[in-house]
């Protein structure tokens, strides 16, 4: 009996050996303490974008991207040898010695270049190179247009030919107007010389001769428009 008490002794303390060994059996008072560090993740969380959405556009008031421009809007349509054409109302004053002021409508395809005498204003084809199609506004302080009409084409061209004409009206409203016409062998040219308070305005077209058919219409459709006011 003895002998069989030793061995089961002797069995039980090998077990708890084992059961130590193997960490099953609880330590400190019984109680197994849980790993309270936070787990780590290896992998690094993206830095926010600073570049706005949209491709780098600035986006407008309501988030949409500002348009870089707005396009001009025709304030007219000229008729002009069967074409129609959009047309852009011009205003201002005819030099700094006149009390005229004008309005009139350029066709689109023209713009605003150097070359007018003085204070004049041309508006020229774009896309004639030779820079001879144009129609041209000025205003010659202190002369009438008879005494402006005998030398007035010698600033403008060397021409073959000339026409005085007696008074014509000219402009949307009728104005009288002393006509002369000029040609050489590369351009026609007409100018409208019209008596005004302080002096004489006038109103010239040009057209070289490779664009007449197209431009001679359209520079005579733009002329009809012409209003001066007197200050």
């Amino acid at each position: 009996m003895l002998k069989k008490l030793a061995l089961s002794t002797m069995y039980c303390l090998l077990l708890c050996g084992f059961l130590a060994a193997c960490g099953i059996m609880p330590k400190d008072g019984g109680t197994q303490q849980a790993d309270e560090s936070p787990a780590v993740s290896d992998s690094v969380s993206p830095a926010p974008s600073k570049e706005p959405a949209g491709g780098g556009e600035t986006p407008g008031p309501e988030g949409t991207p500002e348009p870089s421009s707005v396009p001009k809007v025709p304030d007219a349509v000229l008729q002009a040898g069967g074409e129609e054409l959009a047309a852009y109302r011009e205003t201002g004053e005819l030099g700094a010695a006149s009390a005229q002021s004008f309005e009139i409508l350029i066709a689109e395809g023209y713009a605003l270049a150097a070359g007018g005498d003085g204070d004049a204003l041309r508006y020229a084809y774009a896309e004639d190179e030779s820079g001879e199609t144009f129609i041209e506004l000025g205003f010659a302080a202190g002369l009438s247009a008879e005494e402006l009409a005998p030398s007035f084409m010698d600033g403008y061209m060397d021409f073959t030919s000339i026409e005085f004409s007696s008074y014509v009206k000219v402009g949307k409203d009728g104005l009288d107007a002393y006509l002369i016409k000029a040609d050489n062998d590369t351009r026609h040219a007409e100018a409208y010389l019209i008596d005004r308070e302080g002096g004489a305005a006038y109103l010239v077209i040009s057209c070289f001769n490779g664009v007449a058919e197209q431009c001679l219409p359209q520079l005579e459709a733009m002329r009809d428009t012409l209003i001066l006011e007197s200050r």
